[in-house]
């Protein structure tokens, strides 16, 4: 047994329950994926280049971040509280926006862009 075995096991359990959903007879398969939120980000400004690290919940079910002004970047959660980020080019003060698949979701505070 690894160190984190017992994280990777339940991390794995999720992905697989999500992808081999059954589909009612009839109906539709339904994903009930819990939607992110965010808590708050640090730092709350600067240029593009900068790191920033968001803070939430549900985080690892986030496939890309976007920020006002720019194209949405892939990424990948540093845990399911914890997400950093690179301010890509082009981007301007605005919230920040969260992807899960085709949904978003916003932050209620703007990253503001010198």
């Amino acid at each position: 047994m690894g160190l984190f075995s017992a994280q990777a096991a339940e991390k794995l359990k999720a992905v697989f329950e999500t992808l081999f959903t059954k589909v009612e007879p009839g109906g539709e398969a339904v994903t009930n994926i819990a939607m992110p939120s965010i808590a708050r980000f640090d730092p709350e400004h600067g240029p593009p280049g900068t790191s920033v690290v968001i803070s939430g919940t549900n985080l690892t079910s986030v496939t890309k971040v976007a920020f006002t002004g720019a194209e949405a970047v892939p990424v990948k959660a540093d845990s399911e509280n914890r997400l950093t980020v690179s301010i890509p080019d082009g981007a301007t003060t605005g919230p920040i926006i969260l992807y899960v698949g085709q949904e978003s979701v916003k932050s209620d505070k703007d990253f503001t862009v010198p």
